[in-house]
């Protein structure tokens, strides 16, 4: 997966601020790479988001619950935020569960095909040729 200009929309909120500021909780083996960090940028400051602090977990599942309408300081907004708060966690985990099994499944995949390779070693084919001998003249002939 790459973050790119034409593609950046595409991608929530969430997921473009754990991948600029924590994608090693998605991804262990992800690399970061300036442009792609630009392009994010980008696209969260489309979005309203220009720091760290807003890319929080929590900041996020405030943002999301004001979006939905409730009312900061009252009872139902401090429940939505609990439940988005929950739901953006599940997800990023959900996303590292998820490339984990991909990853050991590929492994297994590749292990499986090495050692089918190594029961299947090729054989040549043993040529075994079948020798008569003349009576009358002593020769061997072999075919």
């Amino acid at each position: 997966m790459v973050v790119k200009k034409d593609n950046a929309s595409a991608f929530n909120t969430w997921e473009l601020c754990t991948l600029l500021h924590r994608p090693n909780q998605m991804y262990s083996d992800w690399y970061v790479d300036k442009e792609e960090n630009k392009n994010i940028e980008i696209e969260l400051n489309k979005r309203g988001i220009f720091d760290k602090k807003s890319c929080e977990v929590t900041e996020l599942a405030k943002r999301q619950c004001t979006e939905f309408g409730y009312q900061q300081k009252t009872q139902s907004f401090i429940d939505c935020t609990a439940k988005e708060f929950k739901n953006i966690n599940d997800k990023v985990a959900a996303v590292k569960y998820n490339k984990q099994r991909e990853d050991s499944e590929a492994a297994k995949s590749f292990i499986d095909g090495w050692n089918t390779g190594l029961k299947n070693v090729y054989q040549p084919i043993k040529y075994t040729p079948n020798c008569t001998t003349s009576v009358l003249t002593g020769s061997v002939s072999c075919y």
